[in-house]
């Protein structure tokens, strides 16, 4: 899917010039907050449905990357110029988000599997290697 967003969104004339779109202003930080809580939020949503955190991580990347490449197909579809930078920006800040939400959730949780590893030692018998 995300194959076809950069297909759509590179045929659809993106943004070339600095001087209309420049790598840092406003804008880009509007974008890259999105993108982070956007990412944040779908790492601790999809925290309801999986145990693993890697799918969790995805889920959150898939959340905010789905709603920046949305964001700018709109832009070029209604008369208006899609950004790769605007995109870039809504990665970085998915990254970001993930990362805060995963450091969260590890910060959060290591102290049940300290727990297990500690209840693992002192009954040997009952603990798989």
């Amino acid at each position: 899917m995300l194959i076809l967003v950069f297909i759509a969104l590179g045929t659809a004339g993106a943004r070339a010039a600095d001087d209309d779109d420049p790598w840092l202003s406003r804008d880009k930080a509007l974008h890259f907050s999105a993108g982070a809580a956007l990412a944040g939020g779908g790492y601790a949503t999809s925290a309801l449905v999986f145990e693993t955190r890697g799918k969790r991580i995805l889920s959150g990347l898939a959340v905010a990357l789905a709603a920046g490449a949305a964001k700018e197909w709109r832009d070029r579809a209604v008369g208006g110029t899609a950004s790769w930078r605007d995109f870039a920006w809504d990665g970085v800040g998915a990254a970001a988000g993930v990362t805060i939400a995963w450091l969260l959730d590890r910060a959060r949780h290591a102290h049940r599997t300290d727990q297990g590893a500690a209840d693992c030692r002192v009954r040997l018998s009952t603990c798989r290697p």
